[in-house]
């Protein structure tokens, strides 16, 4: 049976992302939690980098902090804080830090599979 959770801040710690540059990755939801959907804070630092990449899944990731550069469709557009960016599945994307500051963003991979 489902139920309504509280899942506290501290339950997971930042790790380091090897498959990228600079950045570090918390997950919030993952199948322990939930077996169709996975939901990370994703921190990336100072001349860091999500290198291109896709999923099997899609990805809904909503800029908390930071400003940057997001590969689009095969070009690169500014984001800044606030902004949604939708990856559908199978569809190359990736993130550049621009700034100084850490770009802190919040992923959600609906239909997730683990």
């Amino acid at each position: 049976m489902l139920k309504t959770q509280l899942i506290k801040r501290d339950y997971n710690t930042y790790q380091d992302n090897p498959a990228h540059v600079n950045v570090e990755i918390k997950t919030l939801v993952d199948k322990t939690i939930s077996n169709n959907i996975k939901t990370a804070l994703v921190k990336v630092l100072e001349n860091g980098e999500i290198k291109p990449h896709s999923h099997e899944t899609l990805e809904i990731f909503h800029i908390l902090e930071g400003n940057g550069i997001v590969l689009i469709n095969g070009d690169y557009q500014k984001f800044e804080c606030g902004d949604t960016i939708y990856a559908p599945a199978g569809v190359i994307h990736g993130l550049k830090n621009t700034e100084k500051t850490p770009v802190i963003l919040l992923a959600n991979f609906p239909n997730y599979k683990s």
